[in-house]
């Protein structure tokens, strides 16, 4: 999983449904975060959606960690729907 992994490119505008509740965000922008013990860390600054027309009622996170957010692609947990041309798919 970790391999396929790191295929998984983001680009701003993509979109990703979160499969267990339904909700669906767009990335917006990519942030690097830098860790002097760690590597650097990215985030992906997401806005959600829940259909009810108010996008500060829903319980997913704002920023999103890149890496988390790739595994969670894999893992079939978000479906993906991106700007470019897929890299992988989940049955690959």
């Amino acid at each position: 999983m970790r391999t396929k992994a790191i295929y998984v490119k983001f680009s701003i505008g993509d979109i990703i449904i979160d499969l267990m509740t339904g909700n669906v965000g767009v990335l917006l922008a990519k942030h690097r975060r830098i860790d002097m013990i760690e590597d650097d860390v990215y985030l992906w600054e997401v806005v959600w959606h829940n259909g009810d027309g108010n996008p500060f009622e829903v319980p997913n996170s704002r920023y999103m960690e890149e890496y988390g957010l790739r595994l969670s692609v894999v893992a079939g947990l978000y479906d993906w729907h991106t700007t470019k041309k897929r890299l992988i798919t989940l049955d690959d």
